[in-house]
C-alpha cells in the first residue's frame, strides 16, 4: 500500500475494508466506505496508492487514469487542482482531457 510516494508495510486488511471494497477492474479505481485507492499493475502484482481528499461515496471514474468526485478532479491518486468538477471530459486519446478553461495532459494542465 502506497500513501503519496511512501510505501506503508500494513498488511491490505489493516486498511481496506474488505466489506465494503469496490473494484472497477476497467478504471482502476477501487475504494471502500473510506477512501478511493488508484490501483496500478505491475510485473510484481499492483501498487496501490491511497487517493488524497477523495470522496468514498461520490467517486466516479472517468477513465483508465481520471476519475472525479464531488469536489475535484484526479489524475490517479492525484488531485487536478486548476480543474473545473463541472465541465471536465476525458478527450479521445485517454491521456487528455479538457474544462471550461484549460487543457491537460497526463493529468497536468498544457500551457
Amino acid at each position: 500500500m502506497f500513501y503519496g510516494a511512501y510505501p506503508k508495510k500494513i498488511p491490505l486488511k489493516a486498511i481496506i475494508d474488505i466489506e465494503t471494497f469496490v473494484a472497477d477492474t476497467m478504471s482502476g479505481y477501487e475504494r471502500d466506505k473510506k477512501y478511493v485507492y488508484y490501483a496500478r499493475p505491475t510485473s510484481d502484482g499492483v501498487y496501490r496508492f491511497i487517493v488524497n481528499r477523495a470522496d468514498p461515496i461520490t467517486f466516479k471514474s472517468i477513465s483508465k487514469m481520471y476519475g472525479r468526485d464531488r469536489s475535484n478532479v484526479y489524475f490517479k491518486s492525484h488531485v487536478i487542482k486548476s480543474a473545473d468538477v463541472n465541465s471536465f471530459q476525458v478527450l479521445s486519446d485517454q491521456d487528455s482531457a479538457k474544462d471550461k478553461k484549460n487543457i491537460y495532459y497526463l493529468g497536468e494542465k498544457v500551457k
